[in-house]
């Protein structure tokens, strides 16, 4: 089986994509076809191309806000194409599709900020949530200024995806990044430890050590009274520090 496993695509599960625009590359026509078919449910700008050059002009033409490339493609695949982006663009949300699970793409996948891997046949559980992930990603980009104030001489810019401390970038992985924004999504608001899985892991289980270790590791890259715990809930931002 090849393409999306479903044409089902329950109202309710659309994400909020209004003012969007999608951009698919696949070269199989079979399943490029099939892809298109549900995209197009989503009632929103779809362009398609057929290989990584052609997706290339499509991106420079269109400028889509979403990519849902094919690994392997003739001209150009999908992770030199998304190199080749991410040479002047961190915005535009990635989501890499392959037959297979590469881990040697994988690495690379992570350092490009792809918004997610996905291993095909696509069903509509794993597909949704991937678009979903890019549109909130978009959406905090949007409530959000370019660039977010955690005092103390702390701050993130969203544009470049990098943490500040007294000027200077701080190291930090993808899963960093993604509990970074979360925070800073949630700023209001408790942020769960489920929230937390779903946002750094996807659908996968993480165990509580995972979690706070995560959360240590954000405390020591900025300062300690940053984030406070909640115990038994999950953390919430230090609002008596961040403005």
């Amino acid at each position: 089986v090849t393409g999306v496993q479903t044409c089902a695509l329950p109202i309710y599960l659309i994400p909020k994509l209004e003012g969007f625009r999608i951009l698919y590359i696949e070269d199989d026509s079979d399943v490029r076809d099939s892809m298109m078919n549900y995209l197009r449910k989503l009632d929103v700008p779809v362009y398609e191309g057929r290989d990584g050059e052609e997706g290339w002009e499509l991106y420079e033409r269109h400028k889509p806000d979403i990519m849902i490339i094919d690994l392997k493609m003739p001209r150009l695949n999908g992770i030199d194409l998304a190199k080749r982006i991410r040479e002047t663009d961190n915005r535009t949300q990635i989501v890499i599709l392959t037959a297979y699970t590469e881990p040697e793409y994988m690495i690379e996948a992570v350092e490009l900020n792809i918004a997610r891997y996905l291993v095909k046949p696509i069903s509509k559980a794993t597909l949704l949530p991937a678009i979903e992930k890019c549109v909130d990603a978009l959406t905090i980009e949007k409530k959000h200024p370019a660039e977010f104030d955690f005092g103390e001489g702390c701050s993130y810019n969203f544009k470049r995806k990098v943490l500040q401390k007294n000027g200077e970038a701080i190291k930090v992985n993808k899963r960093e990044i993604a509990i970074v924004e979360l925070f800073i999504e949630n700023k209001d608001d408790v942020v769960t430890y489920a929230m937390i899985e779903g946002a750094v892991w996807g659908q996968k289980q993480m165990s509580m050590d995972a979690i706070r270790t995560l959360v240590k590791g954000i405390r020591q890259k900025t300062y300690q009274d940053l984030i406070d715990n909640l115990s038994g809930i999950g953390y919430a931002l230090n609002l008596e520090r961040v403005k």
